[in-house]
């Protein structure tokens, strides 16, 4: 009895060790280990994450986290971006001031530069077009416009329509596609090389391109550093360079970049009738000047009387926005609708022909202009306009 108890328990005891077996993981070979171990360790950036899961992706909490987890061009150091970093630190306050006013497009920036596998340090490139400025404008006859600063010939081979409505240079989504399909088209013509394909984009393929012709003619290396580019490209890449450094550890540079949630800023809401974006913020309680700053693509303060319009509002009063809109009356057809006169050369330069029932408050208004600024243009007061009267417009782009 005694024998066959024990004998049992012996049995029993096996049974629990195999099936415990079952669930250890499964050892590795040689060689696998060998192959893990071999790899060298990678430098990362120090973030904080949250993960949901051991295959999910990582979760980024902070833009900033976001953006120095996506770097992908090549640690570059040499006396020109030495200068470049300095100048950065030697306007610390002016960058740091800039943030605030960049917060609205720079989600969006990332999230496309992201999905187009373009290294996150060119959601940087706008600080230096621009200062992230969807109105900015270069000087020039033919300037350049927008927070990526696009030629008007580069617009219209991207598909950015420029009227007296409307220039999708300016338009925050529109420019960002159009940028990201450059940078891309760029990239792929020249060998897959970003340090080349962002010079190309400052200087023109046609540029970089006789610069790599004359360097083969001339049995020397193609690279950026190696390719006699005008100095003013040099230095707008290394000057990238530079402010990807300091966003990369802002503590070594003094820097305190204020925290940017890493989550949509703004929503796209499909406008099919002509609106007056003045009407439409005085009716959802939002700051005027915060939805034209969001509609930059705008040239005045109204949508184009037929074409549809993406209107892009704060997701914060999305709802309420998108509410308001639904109750704005039809704006009457004629209320700026084939009385534009041909634009000058230069387009913040407009005229415009008084129709009937104008006031200088009225058209000001329109434009996105003050009373004062119409009046002291065209030296006139507000008592003095007449029907087919011609005004000057100077409009604040």
């Amino acid at each position: 009895m005694t024998i066959k108890h024990s004998a049992l328990s012996v049995l029993l005891t096996l049974l629990v060790l195999l099936s415990s077996c079952q669930h250890l993981p499964p050892q590795k070979t040689d060689s696998e280990t060998t192959a893990q171990t071999a790899e060298p360790s990678k430098a990362q950036p120090s973030v904080e994450t949250h993960i949901s899961s051991p295959d999910a992706p990582p979760v980024y909490t902070d833009l900033w986290q976001r953006i120095r987890a996506g770097y992908g061009l090549p640690a570059l150091s040499d006396a020109q971006t030495k200068k470049q970093l300095d100048w950065f630190i030697s306007y610390r306050k002016y960058f740091i001031g800039l943030i605030p006013e960049c917060q609205p497009y720079l989600h969006y920036v990332v999230t496309e530069l992201a999905a187009n596998n373009i290294p996150l340090e060119l959601a940087l490139l706008p600080f230096i077009e621009s200062s992230y400025n969807p109105s900015a404008r270069s000087p020039g006859r033919l300037s350049n416009v927008g927070m990526w600063q696009i030629a008007p010939i580069t617009g219209k081979t991207f598909g950015l329509s420029q009227n007296k409505w409307y220039d999708g240079r300016k338009d925050v989504v529109a420019s960002t596609d159009a940028a990201v399909r450059l940078l891309n088209k760029m990239y792929a013509r020249f060998d897959n090389d970003w340090l080349v394909a962002i010079a190309a984009y400052n200087a023109g393929d046609g540029t970089v391109q006789r610069a790599i012709n004359a360097n083969k003619r001339a049995h020397k290396p193609t690279d950026f550093w190696s390719l006699p580019l005008p100095t003013s490209t040099q230095n707008y890449v290394r000057k990238l360079v530079a402010l990807s450094k300091i966003i990369l550890h802002p503590e070594d540079y003094a820097f305190t970049l204020p925290s940017i949630p890493n989550e949509p800023y703004f929503v796209t809401l499909a406008v099919s009738k002509q609106i007056d974006l003045a009407q439409l913020a005085k009716s959802s309680d939002i700051s005027a000047q915060e939805l034209k700053k969001l509609n930059a693509g705008l040239n005045g303060w109204l949508t184009h009387p037929t074409t549809p319009y993406l209107l892009l509002a704060p997701k914060a009063k999305a709802e309420l926005i998108d509410s308001a809109l639904g109750a704005l009356p039809t704006l009457a057809r004629e209320k700026l609708h084939d009385h534009f006169i041909e634009q000058s050369d230069d387009p913040s330069n407009k005229t415009y022909k008084v129709v009937k029932g104008d006031t200088l408050s009225k058209i000001a208004k329109n434009f996105g202009v003050s009373i004062q600024s119409i009046a002291t243009e065209n030296n006139i007061n507000k008592h003095q306009l007449k029907i087919g009267q011609v005004l000057k417009i100077q409009t604040m782009e």
